[in-house]
């Protein structure tokens, strides 16, 4: 368990140490770190609105990444000037929200709560909350229109979760890293889709607020989309296993474990 509250604190000096920084790469980094500590917090029943302004500076540091995507996968496309015109006005916006990100960092600070040495983790209980992740993912999987980008948005938050649970399990016991490595893949393309969903139904509003007409880009994006979703859909039960073969090994090892204990105990 201790090993867990290490991991914290070491994740809390390493915000603190580029707190006031605001280059891009730093805050990039700063909104990683918030996201690794919010699930620690949660397994030891501590919410995250207990951290002073973390909330507020994952939602800020999350909307000026979400621009940047969008840059850059604009940047990748032919520059017609209907590109080009989004592509200024978001450039525009980045400015505005990395602004108002530096005025932040200069002006709050960020107050992480402490995690008591005697504090403890139910192992059980978290694999079986992974357990039940698990079968919420294979429920949606199955049982949604995995066609469709909000539902395959549905299906990462619940990734997402059981990804952290993961991490967190990670430091309990021995888990094979290429296990880990695994799910982190499929989270990275599922991100992406929602990048795709993100991008397009901003550029969406944009039209819609500037009067323009449908323009051939959403049909790219769209497409662009599209194929992520099948490719995903193509390959969601090798998508279960990877899920299914991690959370199968941690309680089969977790078992063992306890078993160990118990005969020592009993000895």
């Amino acid at each position: 368990m201790k090993l867990v509250i290490e991991k914290y604190n070491l994740l809390v000096k390493k915000y603190q140490k580029i707190e006031k920084d605001s280059t891009e790469n730093e805050i990039h980094e700063k909104r990683v770190i918030l996201r690794k500590i919010f699930p620690i917090l949660d397994a030891y029943k501590i919410k995250p609105v207990k951290v002073k302004n973390g909330e507020k500076a994952f939602k800020l540091f999350g909307e000026l990444r979400d621009i940047q995507v969008q840059i850059i996968k604009l940047k990748s496309m032919e520059q017609t000037p209907e590109v080009a015109e989004y592509l200024n006005y978001l450039k525009y916006k980045e400015l505005d929200v990395n602004g108002d990100v530096r005025a932040f960092c200069r002006r709050e600070k960020i107050g992480f709560p402490q995690i008591k040495s005697k504090s403890d983790i139910d192992k059980v209980k978290t694999i079986k909350k992974a357990e039940k992740s698990v079968a919420r993912i294979n429920k949606k999987t199955q049982s949604e229109t995995v066609n469709n980008p909000k539902d395959i948005h549905r299906i990462r938050i619940e990734f997402k979760k059981f990804r952290y649970l993961m991490d967190i399990l990670s430091n309990l016991t021995f888990v094979d890293k290429k296990k880990l490595e695994n799910i982190r893949n499929y989270q990275d393309k599922l991100g992406e889709i929602q990048d795709y969903r993100v991008l397009i139904a901003d550029y969406k509003s944009f039209c819609k607020k500037k009067r323009l007409k449908k323009h051939i880009i959403i049909d790219i994006l769209e497409k662009n989309q599209h194929t992520l979703i099948e490719e995903f859909v193509q390959n969601k039960d090798a998508f279960m296993a990877v899920c299914n073969d991690a959370i199968s090994f941690k309680i089969v090892l977790a078992t063992k474990n306890d078993e160990s204990a118990e005969f020592k105990n009993n000895k």
